[in-house]
């Protein structure tokens, strides 16, 4: 399942904190596969208007929500776990 990281621009530090973690997670064979797509929410407006959040960044796997706020490699590699269990297998 796809993941989405949502994010704002370069001057923002948790964001770059997120991209940065979750560039490094994807270099391990058991995330390398995932796919990924990253929205700048002030280049892409539009890209980011079918997601309901309040914070950035924010990473969500299909339509489920993962983390908003603040970033750590922990909740990076949460959302990558996610991405991997088969749909409909439920818990976090």
């Amino acid at each position: 399942m796809k993941v989405t990281l949502i994010k704002k621009a370069s001057w923002c530090a948790q964001c770059e904190e997120a991209e940065r973690i979750l560039a490094d997670l994807q270099t391990r064979d058991k995330y390398r596969d995932i796919p990924i797509e990253i929205i700048d929410e002030g280049k892409s407006p539009q890209a980011a208007s079918g997601f309901k959040y309040q914070k950035l960044p924010n990473m969500w796997v299909g339509d489920q929500l993962i983390f908003e706020g603040e970033a750590s490699e922990e909740l990076v590699k949460e959302a990558l776990e996610t991405a991997l269990r088969p749909k409909g297998s439920g818990g976090l």
